[in-house]
């Protein structure tokens, strides 16, 4: 999986690495931050969930495969 930035940092959505080529038209779109998007990392321990760091001070842990967020703000 690989997840890609839209626009410096700002939305992202993630794609399979072995299907190169354009972004599909259509594909969901991660949009749960109000700040650029500093970081994201996969879980090693089940492959369809994202955490993403934020200038807005929030984490949002996703299940990509269902565009689930459940948002933490510190």
């Amino acid at each position: 999986m690989l997840a890609v930035g839209q626009g410096g940092g700002g939305p992202f959505t993630v794609l399979s690495y072995k299907s190169p080529g354009p972004v599909p038209i259509g594909q969901p779109v991660y949009n749960g931050h109000t700040g650029n998007v500093l970081d994201f990392d996969f879980n090693p321990f089940h492959d369809y969930i994202i955490a993403s760091g934020s200038e807005d001070a929030s984490i949002k842990v996703g299940q990509f495969r269902n565009i689930t967020w459940s948002s933490f703000r510190f």
